[in-house]
């Protein structure tokens, strides 16, 4: 059994160590979880890749829950930390499996061409990985310009990005909140709040930061798991 310090166990609670890191630190939880991959495949149902993160993420939040209330004990650290560990990597496996079996070609060459890149860029980003609101009408007279569409989610879920807005959107919403305090919990980088608050809304995000490893918050997404929110902010 490995033996973890407590100053590690606590990085790695709060996402503070990439997943590649811990990769090279801990390669025998990854043969692990490739082990358990192939176990679960034969009696998971159809849904399989859902069913399996449902499942890493169900021993990862029990663990997180048995050493917060141990007060980090040594026996208790040593026991359930490979658990969480272990919910890193399957995640990040089964992304990497996604990109390469999109792509069709290993997830470590995958990018886009040229034409596509620059596309997309425009129709979707301010800059970088900064979203905007899409125009509609531009996307779907673009997209069918698009070569490799298949690999567009699977690229960006590496940036904690899992959909996009369109203008339509935002406007339907920003009418049916009106003057209402709204609360977006689970918001990730904050986008969708930002869009209604450009709109004129008066919206606050919340997220329990739990994807750190993948998404930089920035500083008006507050910190807060759903229940907290709620009863803190009353929309």
């Amino acid at each position: 059994m490995r033996k973890f310090t407590i100053e590690t166990a606590r990085k790695i609670m709060a996402n503070e160590i990439s997943v590649e890191a811990l990769l090279k630190q801990y390669p025998e939880y990854k043969d692990e979880v490739l082990r358990e991959l192939g176990e679960m495949k034969k009696g998971t149902p159809a849904n399989i890749v859902q069913a399996i993160i449902d499942r890493y993420t169900a021993s990862a939040k029990t663990a997180n829950t048995k050493i917060s209330k141990s007060g980090m004990n040594e026996a208790t650290v040593n026991a359930f930390l490979p658990n969480i560990i272990k919910a890193r990597f399957a995640v990040y496996l089964l992304e990497q499996l996604n990109i390469a079996v999109s792509a069709k070609t290993p997830a470590g060459n995958v990018r886009f061409n040229r034409w596509d890149g620059t596309i997309l860029q425009r129709l979707l980003f301010r800059k970088g990985f900064e979203r905007k609101p899409v125009s509609l009408p531009l996307f779907r007279f673009f997209w069918r310009f698009i070569k490799d569409k298949k690999l567009l989610m699977p690229l960006v879920n590496k940036k904690g990005i899992y959909c996009f807005y369109s203008k339509e959107l935002i406007k339907e919403l920003t009418a049916l909140i009106g003057a209402r305090k709204c609360l977006e919990i689970a918001a990730g980088d904050g986008t969708l709040t930002r869009f209604l608050n450009e709109a004129g809304t008066v919206c606050i995000a919340t997220d329990d930061y739990s994807w750190k490893h993948y998404i930089d918050y920035p500083a008006y997404v507050e910190k807060a798991d759903a229940k907290t929110a709620l009863a803190k902010i009353h929309p």
